[in-house]
């Protein structure tokens, strides 16, 4: 029922819903722990047997509502984020060929080092290459395979692999064809964006200087300034050359047959075509007269003919130094970057969790010490020191889990868009891991804090001393 379409800044309706239900939910948890707690506080009914110890445990923790929800709410709130984190990975790997996907619906990408003048969906042109299948799978593979050739204008990596913001990125100019197909996954907007870029527009504006970032400088922009349309991958623009929808920038005129700016007019989400940026083939020529030929292809060819189209065309083609990969791979190749930050920052948070899980020992310790009357009067009546362990025990161990399990499930629930995507890629074992330590490591402190209160002689502390 939720619109799939945008919401802001890249984000989908789905993505937002669910993340605000997540919240919700979290803050539904703590508040239910609130409401149950203060129930406690009254009169229960009695339980026979061995339950009795668990119950009266469960009860105490109401004796400090507050400190209870406040230990408790922290260990959600850390829970939360880590799992929400550790929920974010992904692999490309596992994703099939889809039109509006970072793959566009192609299986393989290849670059040559040598241009390519001949149209590699022909007949006439595989002739002119002598693209000649060798054995039947590769004959299958040629007879479905379409290529999407683009022209390259070589520049800097602007991808997240390079740490150096880039001035002069690679330029690829898209046919007509791929214009008119559209696909891969674009924000704030679809297919339409595509045919941006057949705009052109000359214009007189007042501008920063690109080449002066202390102060603005007025410039007149006519004829012999274009500004050309272009498209570029979201990580691409935003981190590598600091831009966004509706920015533009300044192409060297050196490397260029004339001033142009480039206006960015939509972005891809997690494409292949990180570290570059798209323009008309049209207007490549014009920037580019002198760039020849084709040097980036997209191969949309079935998933199981991909590794004979990639043997036969790495084999015929040597000659250009052609090389292909599944975009899978090439996708993954970017995705490490993200999913190296996402590890990092799981493993940073989740140290953490387990070292603020010791630092509740002094608040577990605090209410023991307060309780240590009431505990040396259960044991002047019969109780044992185990019994009085596992009261305290019941008590921490039964808000360590409300936490724990309240901060999960709520990351999970904001995480539902991307869990149900193909290429989620979820650390499972490392999550629960986490929170099994966690609690582990909770108990332990509570286990402390008992064992500093049995240690104390029983008469000097019913008499206050």
């Amino acid at each position: 029922m939720i619109p799939a379409s945008e919401a802001f800044s890249g984000l989908s309706w789905p993505i937002v819903v669910f993340f605000a239900a997540g919240l919700l939910l979290l803050a539904a948890g703590l508040w239910s722990l609130s409401a149950w707690l203060q129930r406690g506080r009254s009169p229960g009914m009695a339980i026979p047997g061995s339950l009795q110890l668990l119950q009266l445990g469960l009860r105490n923790a109401a004796r400090r509502r507050q400190r209870s929800i406040l230990s408790t709410g922290l260990i959600a709130a850390a829970t939360f984020v880590i799992t929400a984190v550790a929920a974010g990975h992904k692999d490309p790997s596992v994703e099939r060929p889809e039109k509006h996907s970072g793959n566009g619906g192609f299986t393989l990408v290849a670059e040559a080092s040598r241009p390519i003048l001949h149209n590699l969906n022909t007949p006439e042109g595989r002739k002119q290459l002598n693209l000649q299948p060798r054995t039947p799978e590769q004959s299958a593979a040629l007879a479905a395979m379409q290529v999407m050739a683009f022209r390259v204008k070589p520049g800097e990596d602007a991808s997240c692999l390079n740490l150096f913001q880039t001035q002069a990125p690679t330029i690829l100019g898209v046919p007509a064809a791929m214009i008119e197909r559209g696909g891969f996954k674009l924000i704030g907007g679809g297919d339409e964006l595509w045919r941006k870029l057949d705009e052109v527009s000359r214009t007189l504006l007042s501008v920063r200087d690109p080449g002066d970032d202390d102060a603005p400088v007025s410039r007149s922009l006519g004829s012999d300034r274009d500004t050309v349309p272009v498209l570029g991958d979201m990580n691409t623009l935003m981190f590598g050359l600091k831009k966004g929808v509706g920015d533009r920038l300044a192409y060297p005129a050196e490397e260029a047959s004339f001033k142009a700016w480039l206006e960015v007019v939509g972005m891809f989400d997690g494409s292949v075509f990180q570290g570059v940026l798209l323009m008309s083939e049209d207007h490549f020529l014009k920037l580019f007269p002198e760039r020849q030929g084709y040097q980036y292809f997209l191969i949309e060819v079935p998933p199981e003919h991909a590794a004979a189209a990639s043997e036969l065309l790495e084999t015929e083609l040597s000659e250009y130094g052609l090389d292909v990969e599944p975009v899978a791979d090439r996708l993954a190749r970017f995705l490490a970057v993200q999913n190296t930050y996402l590890s990092t920052f799981q493993t940073l948070g989740g140290l953490g969790l387990l070292l603020g899980t010791f630092g509740l020992a002094t608040v577990m310790l605090r209410n023991v010490w307060e309780r240590q009357v009431e505990l040396a009067l259960l044991r002047a009546v019969g109780f044992l020191p185990r019994q009085i362990a596992a009261l305290v025990l019941t008590e921490n161990a039964w808000l360590l889990l409300w936490g724990l399990a309240t901060g999960a499930i709520s990351a999970l629930v904001a995480m539902t868009p991307h869990l149900s995507s193909t290429g989620a890629d979820v650390p499972w074992r490392w999550v629960l891991g986490l929170l099994t330590a966690v609690f582990v490591a909770g108990c332990a402190a509570a286990w402390g804090a008992v064992w500093t209160a049995l240690r104390l002689p029983i008469v000097a502390t019913l008499r206050g001393e």
